[in-house]
C-alpha cells in the first residue's frame, strides 16, 4: 500500500497532552489518526459527538436539567390524541428536512 504524509499545525498542548493519552492506552499519534479516518469512511460522519469543553460542563448540565424539570412541573396534562396532534403537526413542520 502506498502512503503520503499528512501535516498540520496544532496547538503543542494539544499535541503533547493527545499524545499522552494516546501512550497511556497503548497508541501512537499515527495510530490514532488513522482509526480517526477509517472510522469516518466507515461511517460515512464525525464518530463522536462534537462538544466544547469550555461550554458544557457537569455543573451547566446539571443547572440545565433542573431548569427543565421545574419547567415541566408547570406544563399542562395532555391527552392522548392532544399528544398525537402535537407530533403530527411537528412532523408536518419538518417535513423535507434531514435528521440524524
Amino acid at each position: 500500500m502506498e502512503t503520503t504524509v499528512i501535516q498540520t499545525r496544532i496547538d503543542s498542548n494539544l499535541k503533547k497532552e493527545a499524545d499522552d493519552f494516546f501512550q497511556s492506552i497503548g497508541l501512537d499519534m499515527t495510530t490514532a489518526i488513522r482509526l480517526f479516518l477509517n472510522q469516518v469512511l466507515i461511517q460515512r460522519k464525525i464518530p463522536f459527538e462534537i462538544i466544547s469543553k469550555d461550554t458544557i460542563t457537569r455543573q451547566s448540565a446539571l443547572e440545565n436539567f433542573y431548569a427543565l424539570r421545574a419547567e415541566s412541573k408547570n406544563l399542562q396534562e395532555m391527552s392522548l390524541d392532544e399528544i398525537n396532534a402535537e407530533i403530527q403537526s411537528i412532523r408536518e413542520r419538518s417535513k423535507g428536512k434531514a435528521y440524524k
